[in-house]
């Protein structure tokens, strides 16, 4: 088996044990039926970005009518090319509608709005928020606060104008027709990770997290599903002169993974999973199998989870073994979750908010900080390390 990324792993990677880097049968684009279903995509300039991926995927899947968007509008070859797409795949050809949009300025939205509204008949089963922008990657300091806050602008003011912009249309189609009212908006596994200059970006990205989820709670009952997706580690326009070129050629996964996966998750309403974050890379079918699990434990949400934490103090090499075990075996609670950052191992137990560990040759002790309805009890466990461990 191959050695998990670390990086990955701290930002949910391995929530499916299988991940894909392209795509795959289970999701493909003609195992679906988008037939009478229309569809706008922001982001979508480039045959080789996830915005004109998705777009493709959707008319691949018959969708009836597509109006993709972008800041740099969309060729007209791109046009064409959708609409080849889904007769390639033995579907009707699309209605396609292209727009040159300004998302942070509410007049440039509210034109394409009135535009789409029309061309449309007031139908809109799933809009796609995939315009981005990343800032160049360098330090706070070095960086004009104008360019960091042009971030924000496109991925948050942006998501926002789109999303006042066009909910109404998605919640008339849901009301009157049985629509799908589904929004996805395509954040960053950066949004669960920090790393050195880029905190505007990924900053940004977590934000759109919590704004997905909230949407979600206030219009729930009206039918709309948010989603919020990672589209995984792809060499895209967003990128281009922001991060390295060598960081930029190292990225692993296809554009047609976000857009097929993005497409399936549209084609059938799956309320338990609103306002969630979903990784494309993650593999569609096992992730369906932990409903249950995700529904009962309230996962795939941002929460700060109470827990436990243990200092790591033994030799290297011996890393995380001795205080695993010895937290297993006295406290005989099951761990919720485990992850392994340096020197640090954070072990998240039902029922403790706090806990200090100090180990030698001889023991280990464990210094609990348990809730109770009276308060807080403390204790101090130790263990004899052995060979065993």
């Amino acid at each position: 088996m191959a050695a998990r990324n670390s990086q990955v792993e701290r930002s949910g990677g391995y929530f499916t044990s299988k991940r894909h880097n392209t795509t795959y049968d289970h999701i493909s684009p003609l195992r679906l039926d988008m037939s009478e279903r229309h569809i706008l995509v922001t982001g979508a300039a480039w045959d080789s970005g996830v915005g004109y991926a998705t777009a493709t995927a959707f008319a691949r899947a018959g969708a009836s009518a597509i109006a993709v968007a972008d800041l740099h509008g969309v060729s007209d070859e791109l046009v064409k090319q959708l609409k080849g797409a889904a007769v390639q795949a033995g579907r009707s050809e699309p209605l396609v509608l292209s727009y040159q949009v300004d998302i942070t300025r509410q007049e440039s939205v509210q034109a394409m709005y009135e535009s789409v509204l029309k061309a449309f008949n007031g139908r809109l089963d799933v809009l796609v928020n995939n315009a981005a922008h990343m800032e160049p990657n360098k330090s706070t300091l070095e960086s004009d606060p104008d360019v960091l806050w042009r971030t924000w602008e496109v991925n948050i003011h942006g998501l926002i104008s789109m999303s006042r912009a066009f909910l109404p249309m998605l919640l008339s189609t849901s009301s009157s027709s049985s629509g799908l009212c589904t929004m996805i908006n395509v954040a960053s596994s950066g949004a669960l990770s920090a790393r050195p200059t880029t905190a505007s970006y990924r900053s940004s990205k977590l934000a759109m997290l919590r704004w997905t989820e909230s949407l979600a709670l206030e219009y729930c009952g009206q039918g709309l599903l948010t989603f919020c997706v990672n589209p995984g580690a792809i060499k895209t326009k967003i990128s281009e002169g922001a991060a390295p070129e060598s960081v930029r050629n190292s990225f692993p996964d296809q554009p047609e993974l976000p857009g097929d996966t993005i497409t399936w998750l549209a084609a059938e309403r799956r309320e338990w999973l609103a306002g969630r974050y979903v990784s494309c890379p993650w593999d569609m079918e096992e992730l369906m199998t932990k409903k249950d699990e995700i529904v009962e434990q309230d996962k795939l949400k941002l929460r700060m989870r109470q827990g436990v934490a243990v200092n790591m103090l033994s030799a290297p090499g011996q890393r995380f073994t001795k205080e695993l075990f010895a937290l297993r075996q006295l406290l005989r609670l099951e761990c919720t979750s485990i992850g392994a950052v340096s020197h640090r191992l954070s072990v998240f137990v039902l029922g403790f908010t706090a806990v200090s560990a100090t180990h030698d040759t001889e023991k280990t002790h464990l210094l609990l900080f348990k809730d109770n309805p009276r308060g807080v009890d403390k204790e101090t466990r130790p263990i004899r390390a052995t060979s065993e461990w």
